[in-house]
């Protein structure tokens, strides 16, 4: 899949502050943990659980139970962005913010997400940790709206798989064909199979976001905003500049 944001170079440059094991953690900078599915795709393809394609609203549904549970069990997270196989969380700054021990803490979040996953599924569900230690509020930004550009490629290779799979051609020769197209040759492959990708559900193009309600008197519990119709580009951005605090 051809990622827009990744062919202009946004990928190699996250790539740079990616997190490797036994690095320490610095001090004043954005800590994110991305979540990624570990070979999710044969678990949305395992027949028993007999979810829908592109996309299923019982899947995503259960995604957002584990990045609730996650706010709700690590309270230095500020907000979690949800879209296809991976979740994305946004924590307080440095070690401090994030938990001790780096990317020891990543792998302990990593298992509580794949145990709550696997709950949900009754499969095993594992969810591969990386962190990324961000310099800058825009470095931060950047990163989020990087995990949105990269779920609307992802999107689009979605439903343009499942269309053409109904026309009859199998997995192997779909693959080929895919690897070879852009963003924008997938849309007229839709198109030509009288598709309009900018129908489908906003949870699916541009993700969502699950962030603490500000506490109240009545509230003694945590609770959450699901916001599943989030928008794009500069107000997005200032979305989560609003929401990181």
């Amino acid at each position: 899949m051809r990622d827009r944001m990744e062919r202009e170079g946004t990928q190699p440059a996250m790539a740079a502050f990616e997190t490797p094991p036994g690095q320490t953690i610095l001090p004043e900078v954005h800590v994110v943990l991305r979540l990624v599915g570990d070979r999710f795709g044969r678990l949305l393809a395992d027949p028993e659980l007999n979810l829908q394609r592109p996309f299923d609203p019982k899947f995503a549904k259960w995604q957002l139970h584990v990045a609730t549970d996650l706010l709700r069990s690590f309270e230095q997270a500020r907000f979690a962005f949800v879209g296809g196989d991976e979740l994305s969380l946004l924590f307080g700054r440095g070690e401090a913010g994030f938990g001790r021990g780096g990317y020891r803490f990543a792998i302990r979040v990593a298992a509580q997400a794949s145990v709550r996953l696997s709950l949900h599924t009754t499969k095993v569900a594992t969810f591969v940790p990386h962190v990324f230690q961000l310099p800058t509020d825009e470095w931060m930004l950047k990163y989020f709206l990087w995990r949105q550009e990269a779920l609307t490629s992802y999107g689009i290779d979605r439903y343009c798989r499942m269309s053409l799979l109904k026309s009859g051609l199998d997995e192997a020769a779909v693959r080929r064909i895919l690897v070879e197209l852009s963003d924008s040759e997938k849309l007229e492959v839709l198109t030509e199979h009288e598709i309009d990708f900018e129908a489908a559900p906003s949870w699916q193009r541009h993700g969502v976001l699950v962030w603490r309600k500000p506490p109240t008197a009545e509230a003694e519990d945590a609770e959450f905003v699901i916001d599943s119709e989030l928008p794009e580009a500069e107000a997005y951005r200032e979305l989560l500049r609003s929401i990181a605090g």
